[in-house]
């Protein structure tokens, strides 16, 4: 082997270990951010549980949704059909409140949204739930 051709080769896989080391580079930040994200994930939730004035802050948003989502009267009558029983189908609320599906998902969003309801996807099926702590806290928290 000559001396040009070993200089070939050097430059050669010179050039693939720096992208073997800028592709590992790229990999341990992406890693890096997920771990951190993660991280600050939990002590966010860690720390909603603590009483401070953010926490309270947080629950008087999330009340402010809740009661928001309520103050429709298609919204608030799908939450009493919801209360007298454990699950409901879509079309069946649909139904029941003479609305299209179309208006039934818009709602369904909004409700979501503010955490009031929990749907449940089986096969071709969607159904909801209603989310009862979520409700009576927001209420006692008003009360009391």
């Amino acid at each position: 082997m000559d001396l040009a051709s070993s200089d070939r080769h050097h430059c050669y896989y010179g050039r693939i270990a720096e992208k073997v080391q800028r592709l590992f580079n790229y990999l341990v930040k992406r890693w890096l951010k997920f771990v951190v994200a993660l991280c600050l994930c939990f002590a966010y939730y860690v720390g909603v549980g603590k009483k401070s004035s953010t926490s309270k802050q947080f629950s008087t948003e999330q009340r402010a949704k809740v009661f928001k989502a309520l103050s429709d009267p298609t919204r608030l009558r799908m939450v009493e059909m919801l209360s007298s029983c454990e699950q409901m189908c879509g079309s069946e609320i649909a139904e029941r409140l003479g609305i299209s599906l179309a208006l039934l998902c818009h709602h369904w969003k909004t409700l979501e949204h503010a955490g009031l309801i929990v749907k449940k996807k089986e096969g071709q099926t969607a159904s909801i739930s209603l989310n009862r702590e979520l409700l009576s806290d927001c209420f006692s928290d008003v009360i009391d």
